[in-house]
């Protein structure tokens, strides 16, 4: 596989502009850029050498606001680092099949183009706007199903294998780790763009 440190540089500088939060290795993207050639190096190493394995995500539950809780996930950054690189090696094939009305996870779009895009169509005339909710989509996701669909669209087969470690690396809870069989973890990098490429494929 190739894989440049320039391209985990990129991935690093977009890690580093989120969470500073530390996972389960207690690490920071504070404490991460005192190392940070040290680590991108060992990172592209493990990666082209096809021997790097993702680390389990900090959970914590997050309470909704109108009521029940959801599973967050905080991945070590390097994990992340990972994640955003993986991310931006899927995303044109991604970007593709996503439908044309669909703005979440998308660079570029949000809220307001979607409104506009409404608007576009019934600015003349009275419409109806319903908002929905699937029930614990994010909880529920075949890995499976995610993967054949991914498999489908071409991307490279070392890729998937990266995406499935990630999905398969588990969650650490107070001194108990679990390996959820479905689902995408809520707070990694990659959850939102994979969950709504499986929703616009249904």
């Amino acid at each position: 596989m190739r894989l440049s440190l320039a391209q985990l540089r990129a991935a690093w500088g977009q890690v580093r502009r989120g969470s500073r939060s530390a996972g389960v290795d207690g690490i920071t993207t504070d404490w991460f850029a005192l190392v940070v050639n040290e680590q991108l190096a060992v990172l592209q190493d493990q990666l082209q050498q096809e021997c790097y394995y993702p680390c389990p995500a900090k959970g914590f539950y997050l309470n909704k606001a109108k009521g029940g809780k959801r599973l967050i996930g905080i991945p070590v950054v390097r994990d992340r680092i990972v994640q955003r690189w993986l991310l931006d090696e899927i995303y044109l094939p991604l970007e593709d099949a996503f439908l044309d009305c669909s703005y979440a996870y998308r660079p570029g779009r949000g809220i307001q183009m979607a409104v506009q895009h409404l608007f576009s169509f019934y600015q003349f005339q009275p419409a109806w706007v319903l908002k929905a909710d699937i029930t614990q989509f994010f909880d529920h996701l075949c890995h499976a199903l995610l993967l054949t669909d991914l498999e489908d669209l071409g991307v490279e087969p070392i890729l998937l294998q990266l995406i499935e470690a990630q999905l398969n690396a588990g969650i650490v809870m107070g001194k108990q780790r679990f390996f959820p069989s479905k689902g995408v973890l809520q707070g990694a990098i990659l959850s939102g763009a994979l969950a709504f490429f499986v929703f616009d494929r249904v």
